[in-house]
């Protein structure tokens, strides 16, 4: 299609870490460099995106553009099940915090790392919910379910819905996203947008009113949450209730652009 369509302006947008799933060797790579030159336009979400297809691939900086991949919630969710509303109340009375992360079941999102952070911290009782969805390393299940083990207060959900999803973040104190290699984490703005605290490694550009903390260090992000729950309600006051950066915008303005260039 892409061959086909010479004539057509075409854009794509590139969300997947550059680095981490691009192809592997000289021959692959010239592919992936001959099918990303037929585009007038790359939209990378972060800076690391548009240094690699530069420096790796070749591609030229005037046809690559960052534009971070988050649109903000539009509403709060209100189509939830009632099993979700009845695992919060429950656990609320079971623990003083709780602290939640989401993602694929693999290794790249430190799940382990969370629970080593959190099982450490003195004075109060914290739980960890975990929400899964698609991607499943079996290898890492099985080191990461004999660590949960180990820990009193962990739940873990798999593929919510929507609208489970955000009640969940939400109805949490704070959101992490300790991920060892990463994009932009549009999920860090969600939690933002619904006024959940969050802290995340400092892997790439961040969502405005991340919490950082250095990736792959544990005592940084057990500092990180013990500070921000020391603090929390002066932390939650600080977060906006919903978000103004929309870069939905800015793509649409690219394409406005375009459009008017071609006519």
């Amino acid at each position: 299609m892409i061959w086909a369509a010479s004539s057509k302006v075409k854009i794509l947008t590139y969300h997947t870490d550059a680095g981490a799933s691009a192809p592997k060797g000289a021959l692959k790579q010239w592919a992936l460099k001959r099918i990303l030159s037929r585009f007038e336009y790359l939209i990378c979400v972060n800076e690391n995106q548009k240094e690699y297809f530069a420096n790796n691939l070749g591609i030229t900086k005037n046809k690559l553009l960052v534009i971070p991949s988050f649109i903000p919630l539009q509403n709060i969710p209100d189509n939830v099940s009632g099993e979700i509303r009845d695992f919060v109340h429950a656990a609320r009375k079971r623990v003083d915090y709780l602290v939640i992360s989401t993602g694929y079941l693999t290794e790249i999102y430190g799940y382990d790392m969370i629970i080593d952070a959190v099982k450490d911290i003195p004075g109060k009782t914290i739980g960890i919910i975990f929400v899964f969805y698609t991607s499943t390393d079996k290898t890492y299940q099985k080191i990461l379910s004999r660590k949960m083990k180990s820990f009193p207060n962990i739940w873990s959900f798999q593929d919510l819905s929507s609208d489970d999803f955000f009640y969940l973040i939400q109805h949490s104190d704070v959101f992490i996203r300790a991920n060892r290699e990463d994009t932009y984490g549009m999920v860090v703005g969600d939690a933002i947008t619904l006024g959940t605290p969050a802290i995340a490694s400092n892997v790439c550009k961040r969502h405005e009113g991340a919490i950082l903390f250095e990736s792959g260090n544990i005592g940084d992000l057990r500092e990180k949450i013990i500070t921000t729950l020391e603090d929390l309600s002066e932390v939650k006051k600080r977060q906006p209730a919903f978000s103004e950066q929309n870069f939905a915008t800015n793509v649409l303005d690219l394409y406005k652009r375009i459009l008017s260039e071609k006519l």
